[in-house]
């Protein structure tokens, strides 16, 4: 697996010195550990993106209803995301950042917000699912993740980046 970045804690982040490492995921089981950090952020903690109920909410929008049973947060995108997890030097997913690149699925955000015209011509991603574990908000952790998707999506070649991202104080 090829590491994206290390962080050194103790040049950015007041916590004592301990390394962590950003790398692309593609391995089912480290697949399943980003989706259940996900879930425990989004899910757990803020409330956010339970298993669709209603015709109203458009189906790409849902999250899988049998992933979430099992506490894990995935959707269809994720089979053409680039996946990004950030590892604590115990071993354990404290991050997750996600590059979705522009195709037949369109992108995430289209199913919230309309792009009228915006992508055309453009060779898009959108950068999601950033979550950071508790423990480590309020480091530069997040920036980390965000410059890893940047970068993963700058090497498919995009030329346009949307971010879709939600900061809270918690």
């Amino acid at each position: 697996m090829p590491i994206v970045g290390v962080v050194r804690r103790g040049y950015t982040w007041d916590r004592g010195q301990s390394d962590m490492r950003i790398v692309r995921i593609r391995d089912e089981s480290q697949l399943r550990e980003l989706y259940a950090l996900r879930y425990r952020i989004y899910v757990d903690e803020l409330g956010w993106l339970d298993p669709c109920s209603s015709a109203s909410q458009p189906a790409a929008h849902c999250a899988d209803s049998e992933a979430l049973a099992a506490g894990l947060l995935t959707d269809r995108f994720d089979s053409i995301a680039l996946n990004y997890a950030a590892y604590s030097d115990d071993g354990h997913v404290v991050g997750s950042m996600r590059v979705v690149p522009d195709g037949s699925l369109g992108l995430p955000l289209e199913e919230c917000w309309p792009l009228d015209g915006f992508r055309s011509g453009k060779r898009a991603a959108e950068l999601c699912r950033l979550a950071v574990a508790r423990e480590h908000r309020g480091t530069r952790l997040s920036l980390l993740l965000m410059k890893a998707g940047w970068q993963g999506a700058r090497r498919l070649g995009v030329s346009h980046v949307l971010v879709d991202a939600y900061m809270d104080d918690a």
